[in-house]
């Protein structure tokens, strides 16, 4: 695990993250105790195959709620093909869902900083990716446990510039990660930190990134990357709530009650 994101919890009590698992834990064992249908989700240019339950799909994604329960064609489907998603991104949110350990439903999210090898291209930016798929699938609860791993990972990383630029592509100017990444090249500039490691990224990345994209050369002009703002860094004990988005999801008894004959 990249470290436990709950780093200034009080000690006397139980670690918020552990404790987020536990109800993700009796929330799924409630629903599966309720419904158990099953659909196929055939994903990606291969057509990967990737089954789940559908009543896990829908309490988690607002997506995949309307898809399933709502009027479209697909909701009485055992298969539903979504050939423009990513296998392992959607791999990645049904284990999440089975689990609630946001740290280990993908393999590359769970990888400490010394550990980098062949993955680590994508390792700059899988936090970031597993939260713009759930922003696209409606999951906040799912893209908040993604933040978690974003700001336990930036505690012991650099920004990296590709990630960086990932962001900036796959999200509007107002969104929780975009607004995070913004305060966290404000407060904690990309080349602030005076690192010899390998993985430090160099001011030619950032150039060959800055150039292709408007939006993140004009933040860095305004706030360099070189600055430093400890009391302002977004993963900070009293800065994290800013980076949550607002989970309407009723208490999972109320939304099964909800479903009526739906289920």
């Amino acid at each position: 695990m990249l470290g436990c994101p709950c780093h200034d919890c009080d000690g006397a009590t139980s670690c918020v993250f552990t404790t987020k698992v536990q109800k993700h834990s009796e929330q799924v064992t409630y629903l599966l105790s309720s419904a158990q249908d099953a659909v196929t989700l055939i994903v990606g240019q291969t057509k990967a195959r990737i089954v789940c339950h559908k009543i896990l799909l829908a309490y988690y994604s607002g997506y995949f709620n309307g898809l399933l329960y709502g009027s479209f064609a697909e909701s009485a489907q055992a298969e539903i093909t979504l050939l423009d998603d990513d296998k392992d991104d959607m791999r990645a949110f049904v284990n999440w869902v089975y689990t609630g350990n946001i740290f280990t439903c993908h393999p590359v999210s769970g990888q400490t900083y010394g550990a980098q090898t062949k993955d680590m291209v994508d390792f700059k930016r899988i936090p970031e990716r597993m939260w713009v798929f759930g922003d696209r699938l409606l999951a906040p609860s799912y893209s908040n446990d993604s933040m978690l791993a974003i700001m336990s990972k930036y505690r012991i990383m650099f920004l990296f510039p590709d990630a960086a630029a990932f962001v900036y592509e796959n999200t509007v100017s107002e969104s929780k990660l975009r607004s995070f990444i913004r305060v966290l090249i404000r407060s904690e500039g990309p080349l602030a930190r005076s690192d010899s490691s390998p993985f430090r990224p160099s001011v030619s990345d950032w150039q060959k990134i800055l150039s292709k994209n408007g939006e993140l050369l004009s933040d860095c002009i305004l706030y360099g990357l070189a600055n430093k703002d400890v009391d302002n860094i977004p993963y900070g004990a009293g800065n994290r709530h800013l980076y949550f988005e607002n989970d309407p999801s009723p208490p999972v008894a109320d939304w099964f009650e909800a479903k009526g004959t739906q289920k």
